[in-house]
């Protein structure tokens, strides 16, 4: 009996009919690329406190010529997508509003030093850049806040664990496609 795996696929190919190997090869392939992406999503929420859709925003996957590869890209992203609240300060020069976020799910919410978020905006988190403003040069610009990017929060702890997940789930995917593809 022959051990159905992706690292056998010259032997099942001579033993069964290549065309529906290579089906649920491909199959097992596409299943486990989509896995894949969930997988990476849940765990940069596990150390981050940002929702899933902003995550999925910035990756895609498509299949290449002989695989299929999961593109994480994008700029920084923005502050207000990490629960701003509005808070009080008390400084030296007396009772100030600002703004806090919370980054990282391990660490607390800390306030964004110089950040406000005016209502009229919605939902960015602004701050004074210094420079003359284009509009009234007896203001000063505003810029909006960012911080990390999608393909930042991809870190050694997570790439690490998500190469193990695609170990596991590659052999687990290929094995259900080809019972599949053979008994059709």
């Amino acid at each position: 009996m022959i051990k159905v795996d992706i690292s056998n696929l010259e032997q099942l190919r001579k033993q069964f009919d290549p065309v529906k190997v290579d089906k649920a090869f491909w199959s097992a392939l596409k299943r486990t690329t989509a896995k894949t992406k969930t997988q990476v999503s849940k765990e940069i929420r596990k150390i981050y406190a940002i929702k899933a859709g902003d995550v999925n925003k910035h990756v895609r996957s498509y299949r290449a010529q002989d695989s299929y590869v999961i593109d994480y890209s994008g700029a920084p992203i923005p502050l207000h997508k990490f629960r701003p609240t509005a808070r009080t300060v008390t400084t030296a020069r007396g009772v100030r509003k600002a703004v806090s976020v919370k980054v990282k799910k391990t660490k607390r919410r800390g306030i964004v030093k110089g950040g406000f978020q005016p209502p009229k905006f919605g939902g960015p988190i602004f701050k004074r850049t210094g420079k003359p403003s284009a509009g009234d040069p007896s203001r000063e610009a505003i810029a909006k806040m960012f911080t990390l990017s999608v393909p930042q929060m991809v870190n050694d702890s997570v790439a690490a664990k998500t190469f193990d997940f695609i170990q596991d789930e590659a052999n687990d995917q290929f094995y259900r496609a080809f019972k599949f593809f053979i008994n059709r």
